[in-house]
């Protein structure tokens, strides 16, 4: 459907754009550039300033030599630094007095910040502001009383920025006042790809696709979760599954005819062997991923419920299970007369075990 369709494209976030460098001046030894990825290349003769986020090395690096540096960064950080907080957040920065030169106009030097709203994961970590067309970028300029360009305006009015930024979608027509070619009429995407070609003529610049997709995800489609190769012994404590036995597939022939989660009823599936203590291992609870579908290992004798598992054991197997005194629990497991005989564990589902006799006669 084009709606999933449309939500798998925002997740990639694919997106074309401009990758260059500054050049500092006043940055630490081994700080000489700082590379710069924006999409945005038809408002490169628009900022005011240049930001990177507070866990940019050139961050850490300033944080380690000055304890204002490293209050601000800390601070960054208590705030929130997921997407949405930082969206929410107030727009901080701390001035580095750093500069870094322009390398279309070396004329131009901009003051760099390091600023809450900058994120790692993204690009390079660190950002051009352009505040007459970035709502946030304005929001800062506003904040530390930075001047504010407009790089173009709209073709029916001409108005100039004030408390809003003008950000039209990039298949809008402008009127250019202020960018690399002549003033003129041109929607941006036009705009945006003679940019991209003259800087890449001029040396100085070159086209980058960047994705806001991260290393790695988990799908949940499949039975309320996903296998996780884990395994919880008692007796071995946490066990990866081997190298050999990965990936963990879930099965292919899972039935829904019951309520709750598929893997709870497959009768095969999550039956395994500890890789190290070679006891049976069962999965007590698979489904959700943050809780569970992990491969729990009790013991090699027990059952959950009336399920029941494998034979039977003695004391001696229970007390070495439990880790309790063997005389402890003999009194469960010998009848009056002497006779002794066997239990099963039984297990609920939080994991408390206990004794279950079916087969005792007083």
């Amino acid at each position: 459907p084009d709606k999933v369709r449309l939500m798998q494209r925002n997740w990639i976030g694919r997106s074309e754009g401009l990758r260059f460098e500054f050049t500092l001046i006043g940055a630490p030894g081994g700080f000489e550039k700082l590379p710069v990825f924006t999409t945005r290349a038809d408002t490169m003769y628009g900022p005011t300033f240049a930001a990177v986020s507070p866990d940019h090395p050139l961050a850490k690096a300033l944080a380690a030599k000055d304890p204002k540096v490293a209050a601000f960064i800390e601070e960054c950080h208590r705030m929130g630094t997921s997407q949405a907080e930082i969206d929410t957040a107030e727009k901080l920065g701390l001035d580095t007095g750093i500069k870094a030169q322009h390398p279309g106009d070396p004329a131009i030097r901009l003051p760099l910040y390091i600023a809450n709203f900058v994120l790692m994961d993204y690009g390079t970590g660190a950002i051009i502001g352009c505040p007459a067309h970035d709502q946030r970028d304005l929001d800062f300029a506003r904040k530390y009383d930075l001047p504010v360009i407009d790089v173009f305006v709209p073709l029916a009015t001409g108005e100039r920025v004030k408390d809003i930024a003008f950000v039209p979608a990039k298949t809008d027509t402008v009127r250019y006042v202020q960018w690399a070619g002549e003033p003129g009429v041109m929607t941006c995407e036009e705009a945006m790809k003679r940019s991209l070609a003259l800087f890449e003529s001029e040396g100085w610049g070159h086209r980058e696709v960047n994705f806001r997709l991260r290393d790695w995800g988990i799908s949940r489609q499949r039975y309320w979760g996903c296998p996780i190769p884990v395994i919880h012994c008692p007796t071995c404590d946490v066990v990866p599954v081997p190298d050999q036995d990965l990936p963990v597939t879930l099965p292919e022939d899972a039935t829904f005819d019951r309520p709750g989660n598929a893997l709870d009823h497959h009768p095969t599936w999550k039956h395994v062997d500890c890789p190290k203590c070679g006891g049976k291992v069962f999965d007590v609870e698979p489904g959700y991923i943050c809780e569970n579908s992990q491969r729990e290992a009790k013991s090699c004798k027990f059952k959950i419920g009336k399920a029941i598992l494998e034979q039977p054991i003695d004391a001696v197997q229970a007390a070495k299970i439990l880790k309790d005194k063997k005389s402890d629990l003999m009194e469960k497991f010998i009848s009056k007369a002497g006779k002794p005989f066997p239990a099963y564990l039984v297990m609920d589902k939080k994991g408390k075990i206990t004794f279950d006799f079916p087969e005792r006669e007083e």
